[in-house]
């Protein structure tokens, strides 16, 4: 039974990797209340129309839909709960601030995670994202969905610190300027741009979310004795390089670099993660300007070594791969991803799982056994760097009915977690490590226990065997009679069929 639990293991990690003790397919989310001690976890999600959220909700049947690629093709079964409705999350709050050009500066959508929060009533890259940073933290998460349509990273969210550059003849704006070009013979206009800048946008998006903030003891009130802190960042897209050319799409690496330098400055988060998307219109088949700006965004990627400042903090997710054709989409609008359901969660989840990677100021991992049965060995394996010591671990679980561990000291990093009867627990491994010289840090891994190898593999990793109907972990006599009955049934052949001659 175990070796068939880690080949199914494999088999999802091929599709979805499990990246820092999340598994390939999450889980429901469950009604455990979030950590009320630490502070709370907020993320700047910011970008132009695609971050908004174009995915298609519905309708069921339509290929591409979320409707579709849950209830009928069994993706992200995290969205649905056993009556096949959606989800909510209770521990990750979602603030949409800024939407559509034309849109005024303030909160636009509100609501505890759940469907409908992109655009109108689409869904976005927060929604599996959400997910992903819900499951990963014990506190409760906030997003500030900052973001607006046909905006460019070289003009209306130039970051602070961009300078003026000179291309073909021209001057171009720098941060702060009125006129996007000028040259001796068509000299800067200040009022060329009538009340717009270079870099308006992203003062506007930064306002937003500082609103936001500023307010946070009476926004969030429950929150307040534990304040919050800037987790991380999250950013996509691209289009409106790829759309004006030259020499907008050439300096995307370049404003790239100076957008995490002025977001980390701005929200005083100088060492706060931030995670990026390529740009992905027409997925491998991209070309010309859209190239230029997807190696752009994959250039300042920290595992390039182009920044080293920027190594373990910056991460480029490659998203090309997540295009989907208008064939298999509810629409033809390429640049929205033809409102494709399913490359917004794609999207979402790759974003999702390397900001969990970069989370990690250490690694716990209890390898194989992240889903496990009663009486199983855990063994956890903490990588630290050198000169920091392991101070404690800590053994809980919730709930804590039925659960017990041998022998869980401070020291130990190996029990053997014995469960009762009952659904499953959610045992949590909080580690504390110390380096002599900084508060000590902490960090966690879930482990979720089932009180037999069947229900694990059944619930824990989201794999029900297609002929074990009955339910029992068994395929017997009686999955064979209720394969037989609902072949009659289907088959209109549960009453006699009279032939009449013509």
């Amino acid at each position: 039974m175990k070796m068939y639990l880690m080949l199914l293991t494999l088999l999802a990690v091929l599709v979805i990797p499990a990246i820092a003790g999340i598994p390939a397919v999450l889980p429901d989310p469950d009604t455990t209340p979030p950590d009320t001690t630490l502070p709370v976890k907020v993320f700047i999600l910011s970008g132009q129309s695609n971050m908004l959220g174009y995915g298609n909700v519905g309708p069921l049947g339509t290929l591409g839909t979320l409707e579709t690629i849950t209830k009928t093709e069994g993706l992200f079964p995290n969205m649905l709960d056993a009556s096949n409705n959606w989800t909510v999350r209770n521990d990750v709050w979602c603030e949409s601030t800024v939407t559509f050009p034309g849109a005024t500066i303030g909160n636009t959508g509100q609501e505890w995670l759940t469907i409908g929060l992109g655009n109108g009533s689409n869904v976005g890259v927060e929604l599996q994202f959400g997910h992903i940073m819900g499951y990963y933290f014990d506190e409760p998460v906030i997003l500030i969905k900052t973001a607006n349509g046909n905006r460019g990273l070289g003009w209306d969210f130039l970051p602070p610190g961009s300078e003026r550059f000179t291309y073909g003849g021209y001057t171009y704006a720098g941060f702060g300027d009125e006129d996007k070009k000028w040259s001796d013979s068509d000299p800067y206009d200040p009022d060329s741009e009538g009340s717009w800048y270079a870099g308006k946008q992203y003062d506007d998006c930064v306002t937003a979310a500082k609103t936001i903030l500023d307010n946070f003891d009476t926004k969030f009130p429950d929150y307040a004795a534990q304040g919050y802190e800037i987790a991380g960042f999250a950013w996509w897209q691209g289009n409106w390089e790829m759309n004006s050319g030259e020499p907008y799409a050439g300096r995307y690496e370049v404003n790239m670099a100076n957008l995490v330098k002025a977001f980390r400055a701005d929200f005083n988060a100088p060492d706060a993660p931030f995670v990026l998307a390529t740009f992905a219109e027409k997925g491998w088949a991209l070309d010309g300007h859209a190239l230029t700006v997807a190696n752009a965004q994959l250039a300042v990627s920290g595992e390039t070594g182009n920044y080293p400042e920027f190594e373990g903090n910056v991460k480029t997710i490659e998203a090309r791969g997540y295009w989907r054709d208008s064939s298999v989409s509810p629409s033809t609008t390429g640049y929205h991803y033809n409102h494709n359901a399913e490359t917004f969660m794609l999207v979402g989840d790759a974003m999702g799982r390397a900001m969990a990677e970069m989370q990690r100021a250490f690694d716990v991992d209890a390898g194989e056994n992240m889903v496990i049965w009663s009486d199983e060995i855990v063994t956890l394996d903490a990588t630290v760097e050198e000169g920091v010591s392991v101070v404690s671990y800590s053994w809980t679980a919730i709930p804590a009915d039925g659960v017990v561990f041998s022998n869980p000291t401070s020291e130990d990093t190996t029990v053997t977690i014995t469960k009762d009867a009952g659904d499953m627990a959610a045992v949590m491994v909080r580690l504390t490590v110390d380096n002599g010289v900084d508060d000590p840090v902490t960090d966690s891994v879930r482990i979720e226990v089932y009180d037999n190898a069947c229900l694990a593999t059944r619930d824990g990793l989201g794999i029900i065997n297609e002929y074990d109907l009955s339910g029992n972990c068994i395929v017997d006599i009686g999955d064979v009679v209720i394969m037989a009955s609902k072949w009659l049934e289907d088959n209109s052949l549960t009453d006699p069929v009279i032939k009449t001659n013509y």
